[in-house]
């Protein structure tokens, strides 16, 4: 990791430095991206590799990042402060996590209009064809983001969201990657069903 630091250091000469993603959490492997953010003088999108490792740099200036409520940034969620000259980058991520707590949570109805869109989308995912192929993914992928609405979570990408079902929810982590497995059929029914019981209730 040093060789990256010192590569951010020298290209954009920081002031501050926010690690997230699965380098923050210490679960990165061979495949993963360096995320950070860096509180620089230019905005920038650095998708270098350096040492092997695949960057995801987005540098931003320090003008636009104090000027940010936190909701912009909210993927920084559970991300660490690597360096900070002037405490920037360390009052980013006090904003991000002051933004996410205020973020609205949805009502009973809203609740129940997801779930049916969940149970209408099985159905329409079982014909078989193109578009039904197309909207069971598209249920597999949107059902996570309302299993956490269900739960009450904050969705924050589905790294931080089947890792928080895994540990919270070992059940419903065992349905949904059945059904991530599985791509349809009757285990992505079960999932479904358990996204109405997280509703309903038992």
């Amino acid at each position: 990791m040093e060789e990256i630091l010192r590569y951010i250091r020298e290209k954009y000469h920081p002031s501050g430095l926010i690690l997230y993603g699965s380098y923050a959490a210490g679960t990165q492997t061979p495949q993963s991206d360096f995320d950070a953010l860096a509180v620089g003088g230019c905005t920038a999108h650095d998708v270098s590799a350096v040492a092997g490792v695949p960057l995801d740099l987005y540098v931003y200036p320090k003008e636009f990042v104090i000027s940010s409520d936190g909701a912009d940034f909210l993927h920084l969620s559970g991300g660490r402060v690597l360096w900070d000259a002037d405490g920037t980058a360390a009052a980013l991520l006090a904003r991000v996590d002051q933004s996410a707590a205020l973020l609205p949570q949805e009502d009973a109805e809203e609740l129940e209009a997801a779930v049916q869109w969940c149970e209408k989308m099985l159905c329409r995912a079982q014909r078989g064809d193109a578009e039904g192929n197309f909207r069971r993914y598209w249920l597999l992928t949107e059902s996570l983001n309302i299993c956490c609405s269900l739960r009450r979570r904050r969705y924050l990408g589905p790294r931080k969201a089947l890792k928080l079902l895994q540990w919270d929810a070992p059940e419903l982590f065992s349905l949904y990657t059945a059904a991530l497995a599985a791509g349809g059929g009757e285990a992505l029914a079960a999932w479904v069903r358990a996204l109405r019981r997280q509703k309903d209730g038992p």
